[in-house]
């Protein structure tokens, strides 16, 4: 995604997460973790050889339509539609038609996505709730499929009796 992101000629420094850190170092405010970057080193490592095999092949092969579709995702996500950005995000990977083993692929794939959105999101949300009953004042700061879809933060602090907005901007 790394360099999906690159040949997109998106530049990642220039995202909300780097804006924010910047300027909390700025503001000398202190800047807590939701996640270690252990915890997203051994997540990654601990996923299947045969899935990285996967995710490089279609890196190669639609490398093209994966750049599109970054664009695409940031255009979308400048809307601030959130049913179009989980429409976007939900519809069909095309990229994985030209395995052999489809069904193996798509479990891979699926498990992948698991580990790396849904099971994290319920590790970030316990850390949101510890700070918040912790009387911090927090601010967070976390990807965009971390934030809506039915497994989301924000569904996971709801549900958990917290008043949750979205924000707009002109």
């Amino acid at each position: 995604s790394s360099l999906q992101t690159e040949l997109s000629e998106l530049d990642s420094n220039k995202g909300i997460d780097m804006y924010f850190l910047e300027k909390a170092h700025k503001d000398n405010k202190e800047i807590l973790e939701v996640e270690s970057a252990d915890l997203q080193y051994n997540l990654l490592g601990s996923m299947p050889d045969e899935l990285y095999e996967v995710l490089i092949k279609s890196s190669v092969l639609y490398a093209d339509q994966m750049v599109k579709d970054v664009n695409d995702l940031y255009e979308v996500w400048l809307s601030g539609d959130v049913d179009a950005i989980l429409s976007f995000m939900q519809e069909e990977d095309d990229t994985l038609k030209d395995f052999e083993d489809i069904e193996n692929v798509e479990m891979l794939i699926n498990n992948y996505n698991k580990a790396l959105i849904t099971d994290r999101n319920i590790t970030m949300t316990n850390k949101a709730i510890e700070y918040f009953e912790s009387g911090k004042n927090v601010f967070f700061v976390v990807g965009l499929a971390h934030i809506i879809g039915e497994d989301a933060i924000a569904i996971n602090l709801e549900n958990a009796g917290y008043i949750v907005e979205q924000l707009n901007y002109e």
